[in-house]
């Protein structure tokens, strides 16, 4: 089964995986999540139901009401019938966790880029739907 594709006439470009929300509260890296979302991201950015349920599980209580205005920011990608088939078949094909089938699923299905840093199981040079927007040494 073929992976890739090459997005054209769309709304949104980009999608943001889990991922960014981790590299946005770690110290290290939060200045260069931020700063791909605000500038390349900037506008053409969606996330997931899975991403939300991921950043929101990583929140402290006192910051719960900033990160969710931040998240209510992007437009969020439902799991539908047609995506879990999908994801489904991706799993099978690829042995990847659900929650990463699902993501690539819904990359895929919405002709979107997955913006992961997840290359174990996302390797740009193998998949053209995936975007690494920053490394770190």
């Amino acid at each position: 089964m073929s992976v890739g594709f090459v997005p054209s006439g769309i709304r949104h470009e980009f999608r943001v995986s889990a991922g960014y929300g981790c590299d946005c509260r770690s110290p290290q890296w939060g200045s260069a999540a931020t700063a791909w979302l605000v500038g390349e991201g900037s506008g053409r950015s969606v996330i997931s139901v899975i991403t939300r349920a991921e950043v929101l599980t990583g929140v402290e209580e006192d910051e719960r009401d900033r990160v969710e205005r931040l998240l209510a920011s992007f437009d969020c990608l439902p799991i539908t019938a047609a995506i879990a088939d999908k994801a489904a078949d991706l799993r099978k094909t690829h042995g990847w966790k659900l929650p990463d089938a699902f993501q690539a699923a819904l990359a895929m299905k919405n002709q979107l880029r997955l913006v992961t840093r997840n290359t174990k199981d996302f390797p740009p040079d193998r998949y053209s739907f995936v975007l690494v927007p920053y490394t770190f040494p």
